[in-house]
């Protein structure tokens, strides 16, 4: 696959021109251990092209990942899938829309939604075997809101979700299309669906977003916004939504792993990907043969999350053995921990991980509180709350009062409480168990 933004880079390196313009470093270093990289961190110079109004190099790259995931446009972020997340918002809504969004919704979407000043309405799926907030809503709880709400301009769902669940993007396309309304879906940790057949963008959804770094090489903030080929909007209107909200300084060396990473997809992505799901799966079965209890695979083949209580411990009793094996993870709570997987990972690394997992002493398992969870009364809109007058008071005394934040813990960076939403003793518990001693309420 041609790379016109490496071959240009390339050139401009082996040309030795003098560099009058940004960065400061000129492509010469002393920015240990990054001094390899400087050559080819540049800015918008002659020839280089410009991310928000992107046509020349930058466009022909992102025109070759449109043709891989077969939407109508791509366009290509530095920002990550937070800003793809504002320009979905942007190009979908105006100021007092209503969108129809499932719970576990990333906090940069009502950040987002606060800033364009759009109205939320939230759904929690009814079938939440992992708890909390995590559950896939199914189409017919969809068709229910959509019923309640004909208004609705799009509706927002988050699939994979960060334990691995993933709903049903198909039917849920059906639903919102017989009702006129979009479907927007962050797949931030699907980019590699593409090999599944199970990529939002094959299943019917109008617009989506995926986080290519978090699964795929691509270094941390390459992101993808996809266009469908049934949404009136254009590449341009979606580079002007970016541009609404994006850096004015986008990082050419993130652009350029996302241009890496058409040629990955296109040549080695699709065996290594195979093999991964390959090894995933014997290593599952091995692992829950020995006692080692993990979520069920329902499509996202890149993560194995361990039911620490299921195994007798917490997730961060887990986290501090693997801490000792020299493993690192990717989020722990109290009764869960996640690991994601890569072709990156080496078979070593896999092996190791095996051993470490079966090696935990066994347990009985842990019969601990799982605090319910249901959404808080709505006292005013989240525009509204979040910039109104507020003060921080210990967590102790918010019980009444109204959120002026969306709290959360990041990781995950699910909110359990919405700016404008009432802090319940529901809500106060777990703000508690997750460390916060304080909160930011209206006045």
């Amino acid at each position: 696959m041609e790379s016109p933004l490496r071959q240009y880079l390339e050139k401009l390196h082996n040309s030795r021109r003098a560099r009058f313009h940004m960065p400061g470093h000129k492509g010469r270093g002393t920015l240990s251990p990054f001094d390899a990289a400087c050559p080819y961190d540049i800015t918008e110079i002659a020839g280089a092209d410009s991310l928000f109004e992107a046509s020349g190099i930058l466009a022909q790259g992102e025109e070759a990942t449109a043709r891989l995931y077969g939407s109508k446009a791509t366009l290509w972020s530095a920002g990550g899938s937070t800003l793809c997340i504002q320009a979905m918002l942007a190009l979908v809504c105006r100021e007092g829309d209503l969108v129809l969004a499932v719970r576990n919704a990333h906090h940069a979407f009502a950040h987002a939604a606060i800033l364009l000043g759009v109205w939320v309405r939230w759904m929690l799926p009814q079938n939440r075997d992992r708890g909390g907030l995590y559950g896939a809503v199914t189409p017919g709880e969809v068709e229910q809101m959509l019923k309640q709400y004909p208004q609705a301009k799009a509706v927002w769902v988050t699939t994979p979700d960060y334990l691995g669940g993933m709903a049903d993007v198909k039917g849920l396309a059906r639903v919102c299309h017989q009702r006129g309304v979009k479907l927007l879906v962050d797949n931030a940790h699907g980019a590699y669906l593409l090999y599944t057949h199970r990529h939002p963008m094959q299943l019917g959804a109008d617009l989506c977003c995926d986080s290519p770094h978090k699964t795929l090489p691509v270094l941390t903030g390459g992101a993808w916004l996809h266009l469908s080929h049934q949404v009136p909007y254009t590449a341009d209107q979606a580079r002007q939504a970016m541009k609404l909200f994006g850096s004015t300084s986008p990082s050419y060396l993130i652009l350029l792993s996302l241009e890496d990473c058409n040629g990955y997809l296109a040549g080695s992505g699709k065996e290594e990907f195979a093999r991964l799901f390959q090894t995933v799966r014997a290593m599952r079965q091995r692992l829950e043969e020995q006692g080692v209890a993990l979520l069920p695979m329902e499509g996202d083949y890149a993560k194995l999350t361990l039911d620490a209580l299921a195994m007798g411990y917490t997730g961060k009793e887990i986290t501090r053995y693997l801490d000792s094996q020299k493993m690192d993870w990717e989020y722990a709570d109290d009764r869960f921990v996640v690991l994601m997987l890569s072709p990156s990972n080496t078979p070593q690394e896999l092996a190791a991980l095996e051993q470490a997992l079966v090696s935990l002493p066994k347990r009985e398992p842990t019969a601990q509180e799982q605090v319910p969870y249901s959404l808080p009364p709505r006292r005013m809109e989240l525009r509204q709350a979040y910039f109104a007058p507020k003060e921080e008071v210990p967590i102790g005394q918010a019980v009444g009062r109204i959120s002026a934040a969306a709290q959360s813990c990041c990781p995950p960076g699910v909110p359990v409480v919405m700016p404008g939403e009432e802090i319940t003793p529901q809500v106060q518990k777990l703000l508690q168990k997750s460390g916060k001693i304080s909160l930011d309420v209206v006045q």
